[in-house]
């Protein structure tokens, strides 16, 4: 065998390998790219159910606040809760938008880009979350009344309404402190990742897993 035709065998092998490995990344990244997007369809299902119960919650409580109008304590705590409910329906929409912007045709790092930014808002609605801890007691107000048909505040024992009171306003430290500790930095500690995981950083870490596995494979 000459030379030159070993050296066109060598070749057309070659390219056949390259070929071979360019169709099995090609199929790895298709593969991880449909985990991706499997993952970030549960959260999306869970981020429409919970969409779905706020703006009822919501309606609900508009509803309560009209009928209740004439009690301050009342329209107050409905007022509150109505508040954080619309952060609640905010945050919905925001990452379904950011899921949204997921996308087979992207490169890989434009879809990280939008994982980024959904991990990061999650973390952020949490921080947001944790300052309604002092305002516990609109949620015991309106339960009295919604359930015993009672305006606990103006029938209720007075030493129990106070102890609640100094209860609310100890508990704008803790408050403070819990918006301070959920962050990126301190998912390290178990009690933030619990937090994290279960309000959807979970999903969002395991899409984020695949799409680092395919630019690993595509760089060796």
């Amino acid at each position: 065998m000459k030379e030159q035709e070993l050296n066109d065998l060598l070749s057309a092998f070659n390219k056949k390998i390259t070929s071979t490995s360019d169709f099995n990344k090609k199929l790895f990244g298709e593969l991880q790219m449909q985990k991706s997007a499997l993952a970030l369809d549960n959260l999306r299902f869970w981020r429409i159910i919970e969409l779905i119960f706020a703006v009822v919650v919501q309606l609900f409580l508009g509803s309560f606040l009209y009928a209740n109008r004439e009690s301050l304590s009342l329209t107050i705590s409905a007022a509150i809760l109505m508040f954080f409910v619309i952060l609640e329906i905010i945050n919905n929409v925001r990452q379904l938008v950011l899921i949204s912007q997921f996308d087979y045709a992207k490169k890989v790092t434009e879809n990280q880009a939008a994982l980024v930014a959904l991990q990061t808002h999650i973390i952020g609605f949490l921080r947001l979350m944790a300052l309604q801890l002092p305002f516990f007691l609109a949620y015991i107000l309106i339960g009295f009344k919604v359930f015993f048909n009672v305006d606990i505040w103006t029938e209720g024992n007075k030493n129990w309404l106070l102890a609640n009171l100094i209860l609310s306003v100890l508990f704008i430290p803790v408050s403070i402190w819990t918006y301070r500790q959920i962050s990126a930095r301190n998912i390290d500690k178990r009690w933030v990742a619990v937090l994290i995981e279960s309000a959807g950083g979970k999903k969002v870490s395991e899409a984020m897993k695949f799409l680092n596995e395919i630019k690993n494979f595509k760089s060796e």
